[in-house]
């Protein structure tokens, strides 16, 4: 059966089991959650007691200051049929993971606990306190889930209550909290609730500049969603992938909201691939990630699969900038006003380029400040709460570091605050006791979904960071020493501050050549997330010559198949690890490192010569697979009769392996008939693109969002070798779903088949030609802007088609 057994002791335990029967059952179910006041039937309880325990999912273990006092509960704990005692020795051996639930105390000294129990003090443990009882309870939540997933699925949204307190002046601008009526932006919204509504609606990945207001948008459709019955809220970052991938058997209507997409991109893999699985005829899950933009962070998520389930593509929606921010600002100002109970009338506000920035113009007018004095504001609410809290040896110094460490690190749960907290160098000399103390009121200064939460603006947490560690640059050396997630947090954050100051890029540069093997990876993700990586591409490029061996090898793991930005760098590394691996006897390590080396160079147009003779190592490979694929690179790399002769060999060796290579095969008959037209030999062409066509039209039928790409780029292949203006129509319409979904990937190849039809058309419908061509050109004009002159010879020739079928008319 599974699910949550509560031990507690009746006489000092019950309320706190009693609250968490009411939390857990609200989350998981009730018939999930065991405790003994409620849920023993009639008869003898003690084997109902035994058989829940040894069938328990997980065990929470109450305890409170008077549990193991020698003086109260800890005498009954000495004695071998105390209850609570037999079910915590059951579960140690049944092999159920047991959670100690700390009620405002420590965990008991080994030395208070009989033989059969110490097995506790090494348990990963939680803390219940009355002050934070909410985010306690969902952080227990989130580790209950851990241990038992299937539990997940009455939990996927955190359903925290929006807090009532004000706290610091950051709080209000918090988009959880609701406190500005919404200002909706040419229907955004309207569009959202409709496409939740669509059974075959895409997932959708809304992009904005930081401080647009997506999480706001989201804030409100959720509630909108939620008024109409659905299950409907953020996802926690903390959620566990496999949880995730079944989401093609939970229940719906649900709206998943996966706010700062950029760094969780294993959840969201998992999630829109369970999503794209469900049955048709099920109840909609429809799941929207919200992101800066759709950069190479996207390109991985298109790359990423699992297991046999690849992930579908998504389609991507901007978030319009408010004009001017008036209305945002005049909202925030009146919620700003009232919160705080202040009457202040507010000034004719200039023009604000984001939603974020009118609100923090508003609450320093009330607040009658600056807004460049925010964080003074800030940093004095700090002084302000140390008494409350009883901090020791309080001073700014101590409240900077433990603040930093909670924008950049943050922690899931208590053990890793702790822990998190304990690497500062303020707290060299300090016990566990005042970490704690400073962890608690970082906590309920800042509450959220982690034990250790940011500031709810990010420009004030920027502005925080970049002056901490301006003055303590030590804080990088915590790097190596936090989880990877908190890692890729920290890079991700410190990304912005450092393109901006030369000095904390030095230092971050350093951080990461102590420990590559561990930072790299993390930087790798940071770096697909943000807007401005190069500090973090210069810190992966700087250490890149002093890996070692094993270390390289893990870097080399952990590079994406494609990335502009991380590409030159990639690419050494790739061919360094070729070299050191190329004499040993693992062949199949070898080819790989060889093929990826050479496949990055044709992607990236240089370094031709090494990487042929890389892929040319490779054609002898007793793998014929190996020897397919290398023939295959060679193809890319070579131009002319010798790129046509390496295409024919790539064919030959895929559609001899069979069935499961079917997908290389229908791309190597593709290459070669766009080589064999090229070179004029059009009946040719058109022959291989009719068997490439046929191929990609069953991978489609059996999964169309990995394959739709590929049968899209055949058919406008097959339109232009052989003058089919119903194939040039089909792969429009595809390339036009696909781009919808991607445009940063599939604009340009759009584009393409815009120019295909325009000249197929010339003759016999020369107005629709003309209209193909316009807007080719149009596209083509855009991208070029956007990516520097890199479709000048795109654009040259749409030009000149243009210009023929003009003097064609005009003649």
């Amino acid at each position: 059966m599974g699910g949550v057994f509560i031990n507690y002791r009746n006489e000092d335990g019950a309320w706190v089991a009693a609250l968490l029967d009411l939390d857990l059952s609200r989350r998981f179910g009730s018939k999930q959650v065991f405790r003994a006041s409620r849920s023993v039937g009639p008869g003898d309880f003690q084997p109902q007691l035994e058989h829940r325990v040894r069938d328990a999912s997980v065990l929470l273990a109450v305890i409170d200051r008077e549990w193991a006092d020698p003086v109260s509960g800890g005498r009954r704990l000495q004695d071998p049929d105390d209850w609570v005692r037999r079910e915590i020795e059951l579960a140690f051996e049944a092999g159920v993971e047991v959670i100690p639930v700390l009620v405002d105390t420590e965990m008991p000294s080994r030395e208070l606990l009989p033989e059969p129990l110490r097995p506790l003090v090494v348990r990963n443990y939680t803390r219940l306190r009355r002050r934070t009882v909410d985010d306690d309870l969902a952080r227990l939540a989130r580790m209950v889930e851990q241990v038992a997933p299937e539990l997940a699925f009455f939990d996927l949204v955190d359903r925290r209550p929006r807090p009532s307190r004000a706290g610091p002046p950051s709080a209000l601008l918090d988009p959880h909290r609701a406190l500005v009526d919404f200002q909706e932006r040419d229907g955004v919204v309207a569009d959202l609730e409709t496409w939740c509504l669509t059974q075959a609606g895409p997932p959708v990945v809304l992009t904005g500049t930081g401080g647009a207001g997506k999480t706001r948008t989201a804030v409100e459709l959720c509630e909108r969603m939620a008024a109409r019955g659905w299950l409907a809220g953020f996802v926690s970052p903390t959620m566990q992938p496999e949880v995730l991938r079944r989401l093609d058997t939970a229940l719906g209507p649900a709206l998943l909201v996966f706010d700062r997409a950029e760094t969780r991109g294993a959840q969201l893999a998992a999630a829109l691939s369970a999503a794209a699985h469900r049955p048709e005829d099920g109840r909609r899950v429809a799941v929207l990630a919200l992101a800066r933009s759709v950069g190479d962070w996207f390109e991985h998520l298109a790359d990423a699969e699992w297991g046999a389930t690849p992930v579908p593509y998504v389609s991507v929606m901007e978030l319009p900038t408010p004009t001017g921010g008036h209305a945002e600002f005049f909202a925030a100002h009146r919620a700003f006003a009232a919160e705080s109970a202040v009457s202040a009338a507010a000034a004719e506000p200039p023009a604000f380029p984001t939603a974020l920035d009118a609100h923090e113009a508003a609450l320093a007018e009330v607040l009658g400040s600056a807004v460049g004095d925010l964080l003074k504001l800030e940093r004095q609410y700090w002084v302000a709460t140390a008494p409350v809290y009883q901090l020791p040896d309080a001073h700014p110094a101590r409240f900077a570091q433990v603040v930093a460490a909670a924008c950049l690190f943050g922690a899931s749960d208590d053990a890793e605050a702790l822990a998190t907290l304990r690497l500062l160098p303020t707290f060299a000399d300090d016990g566990p006791d005042v970490v704690r103390r400073y962890g608690d009121w970082a906590r309920e200064l800042y509450p959220g979904i982690g034990a250790l939460n940011p500031m709810a603006s990010r420009r004030l947490t920027e502005e925080h960071v970049t002056t901490t560690m301006t003055r303590y640059p030590d804080l990088l050396d915590l790097l190596p020493a936090v989880t990877p997630e908190q890692a890729v947090r920290a890079f991700t954050g410190l990304a912005a501050p450092a393109a901006q100051h030369p000095e904390l890029a030095a230092r971050l540069g350093a951080a990461v050549a102590r420990a590559p093997a561990r930072l790299v990876p993390a930087a790798i993700v940071a770096v697909a997330a943000t807007d401005e990586p190069d500090a973090l591409v210069a810190a992966v490029a700087d250490c890149a010559a002093e890996l070692s061996t094993e270390d390289l090898d893990v870097v080399v793991g952990a590079l994406p198949r494609r990335s502009l930005v991380l590409g030159p760098v990639a690419l050494r590394l790739e061919e360094r690890a070729w070299q050191v691996h190329r004499y040993e006897p693992n062949g199949d390590l070898v080819s790989r490192l060889a093929l990826r080396f050479a496949a990055r160079a044709a992607y990236l147009g240089v370094r031709q010569d090494d990487a042929v003779t890389a892929a040319l190592d490779q054609v002898e490979s007793p793998s014929p697979a190996v020897s397919a694929e290398a023939w295959a690179v060679l193809a890319l790399l070579h131009t002319g009769d010798r790129a046509v002769e390496a295409g024919a060999l790539a064919v030959a060796g895929f559609r001899d392996l069979g069935p499961q290579y079917h997908g290389q095969y229908a791309t190597a008959l593709h290459n070669q008939s766009v080589r064999l037209r090229s070179g004029g030999l059009a009946t040719e062409a058109g022959e291989l693109a009719r068997r490439a066509a046929a191929i990609a039209r069953e991978l489609v039928a059996r999964d169309r969002p990995t394959y739709l790409s590929l049968l899209a780029d055949v058919l406008d292949n097959l339109a232009a070798a052989t003058g089919d203006v119903a194939s040039a129509r089909e792969a429009l319409e595809h390339r036009h779903d696909l781009a919808r979904v991607r445009n940063d990937a599939y604009l340009a190849p759009y584009a393409g088949t815009l120019n295909t039809l325009g000249r197929l058309l010339r003759d016999d419908d020369p107005e629709s030609a003309h209209q193909y061509l316009l807007e080719a050109r149009s596209r083509y004009e855009a991208l070029n802007h956007r990516h520097h002159g890199r479709f000048d010879r795109e654009l040259t020739v749409v030009t000149d088609n243009l210009a023929a079928l003009e003097g064609d008319t005009n003649g």
